[in-house]
């Protein structure tokens, strides 16, 4: 049965609905015969429901509980001053390749163990994840952006020896933009370049790597452009052809997991550590000079942008600064070495852009990616992709044309020679006031035979997959191809290496290096994942002996 009221002279519907805790839309419904809820109702009857007509029960406000700290960027940083008043169990200089692998490793291994765990990196946030995984960089925007002095600092500028060289200073280096192009090292390269390891020492970090990584042959897989193209190679002098190895994530979402990393990048690394152990990250922190007392290491020099320096105390320091970069840490701070800066290698590196006739193609053609690996009788590789240098064709990008652009690729082994080498500049220094470096450079005769090789190889390549060049092909200047190594290269004779076969420089205690430095060579592969895998073993050697 309704209540009944009756409406007083100051009242109105949307007056009583108030006063009563009533849902206006509920009492509009029983009172048919008032039309307007700010109308005046003086002396109606007001039906109240009945199923409102008991005294609501109110939860009382509440907000959602809050974080006990908040971060202030998309990974959580550490300021220097805070730094400073620790002492770390392992403390990485670098974010890039090596670094981020020798975090990841150590986080694992002393997971929850209460370890202290830090790294520094040089630069800033640039990028919370690989470039490619960014819509705004397609392939044009992409150079533009990469190129940009701003973001990568073109230090060969000033080595007319190495000027192609260039280093990212950001969190995750170099990897935020990379071609993700993930091949082994030929396992003949061990005993010729005398490693102190052997390709055994390497497999099972290799195979983990790839699966963290998500390397994978099938980018391409289904790929008309690419099967083609692969079926020539093959049928004509390169059997070892292959879908090119990218480190991508290409599986289904499942289960609303969010999937925005596609392309894998050092920021990968650190986000996997971050589950697994707390660690400190200082951004904007250059180390400058590594500290050692009786033959083992006690802590390193940083410096901030305002040129402000300070000492963070470790127990073991990683070196992960690139392989121009860590070698000058070293000579900055007196560490003894004759190899040390010496041995600089890269890989010879011919380039050219070239077309397919798109009436040799099915309509939809899908995307091309073709590694030709090194092998024992050639010392080189052949990586093959679309427009510009990329693995995919923007479909704005490909209006109906008679010729359909590609990449060509060829990359050789260089020998490694003492005479190659990274050193501390005579004259100029840095705004810190620290020696800035100077590379002496130069191919010799037995780079250019291969070199000459290659372009011939290239030149038959283009003429076996019916490309068309469109420009003639290039030899790119030393240092282009971003894989300078062999500066802090390990070995088991300290007259003509850097470190021990753990990574561990010869004669200092705790003291180690983690990235393309150490490499001796990698034959004609991308270095990327050989660095990881050594950066690992690394980590596994300190956790183990610590």
């Amino acid at each position: 049965m309704l209540k009944i009221i009756i409406a007083k002279s100051t009242d109105t519907l949307r007056e009583i609905a108030h006063s009563q805790n009533i849902d206006m839309h509920s009492l509009l419904r029983v009172n048919a015969h008032i039309g307007d809820p700010d109308g005046d109702i003086t002396n109606m009857k007001v039906y109240i429901p009945p199923e409102i007509n008991n005294h609501f029960k109110i939860p009382p406000f509440g907000y959602p509980k809050m974080p006990e700290e908040f971060i202030n960027h998309w990974i959580p940083t550490t300021s220097i001053e805070k730094m400073v008043l620790e002492e770390y169990d392992v403390l990485i200089v670098g974010s890039g390749a090596g670094g981020s692998a020798a975090l990841y490793r150590v986080c694992e291994q002393w997971s929850k163990k209460g370890k202290k765990i830090g790294m520094i990196e040089a630069g800033g946030l640039l990028l919370p994840t690989h470039a490619h995984n960014i819509s705004t960089l397609e392939n044009e925007r992409f150079p533009k952006y990469f190129l940009n002095p701003n973001i990568s600092t073109p230090v060969g500028w000033e080595l007319p020896e190495f000027p192609g060289a260039r280093i990212v200073y950001a969190l995750g280096g170099r990897t935020l933009f990379w071609s993700a192009v993930t091949p082994r090292m030929h396992k003949i390269e061990f005993p010729i370049n005398d490693w102190p390891i052997s390709y055994d020492d390497l497999i099972g970090y290799y195979n983990k790597l790839e699966r963290v990584m998500g390397v994978t042959n099938d980018f391409t897989k289904d790929a008309s452009i690419t099967d083609i193209t692969l079926k020539r190679l093959r049928e004509n002098g390169f059997p070892q052809a292959t879908g090119v190895p990218i480190a991508t994530d290409i599986s289904k979402t499942k289960f609303g997991t969010i999937k925005s990393d596609v392309y894998f990048s050092s920021i990968d690394f650190l986000a996997r550590s971050l589950e697994l152990n707390p660690f400190d990250l200082s951004i904007n922190t250059k180390g400058v000079r590594v500290i050692v007392n009786n033959d083992k290491i006690s802590g390193i020099e940083v410096v901030t942008p305002e040129g402000q320096p300070y000492i963070i105390r470790a127990k073991n320091i990683i070196l992960s600064a690139s392989a121009l970069e860590t070698p000058r840490i070293l000579l900055n701070s007196g560490i003894e070495g004759k190899a040390i800066g010496h041995y600089l290698v890269n890989h010879s590196f011919l380039e050219v852009n070239g077309s397919f006739n798109r009436f040799d193609l099915p309509e939809n053609f899908g995307n091309l990616g073709i590694l030709v690996p090194q092998t024992r009788e050639i010392p080189f590789q052949l990586q093959l992709y679309g427009l510009g240098g990329f693995f995919f064709y923007y479909k704005n990008q490909l209006p109906e044309q008679d010729r359909i652009p590609f990449f060509l690729q060829g990359f050789g082994k260089v020998e490694a020679r003492y005479e190659n080498k990274v050193m501390l500049h005579s004259t100029k220094k840095d705004r810190f006031g620290y020696p800035t470096i100077d590379v002496n450079f130069s191919y010799s005769q037995k780079d250019y035979r291969l070199i000459s090789y290659i372009h011939n190889q290239m030149e038959y390549a283009l003429k076996i997959i019916n490309g068309k060049k469109d420009e003639e092909i290039s030899l790119r200047p030393p240092g282009l191809d971003y894989h300078e190594m062999g500066t802090c290269r390990m070995g088991d004779d300290p007259e003509t290496s850097v470190t021990n076969k753990y990574g561990q420089v010869h004669h200092v205690r705790g003291l180690f290096v983690a990235d393309n430095s150490i490499l001796r060579n990698t034959g004609a592969a991308n270095p990327v994942i050989t660095t990881m895998a050594l950066a690992l073993r690394t980590a596994d050697y300190i956790t183990q002996t610590n």
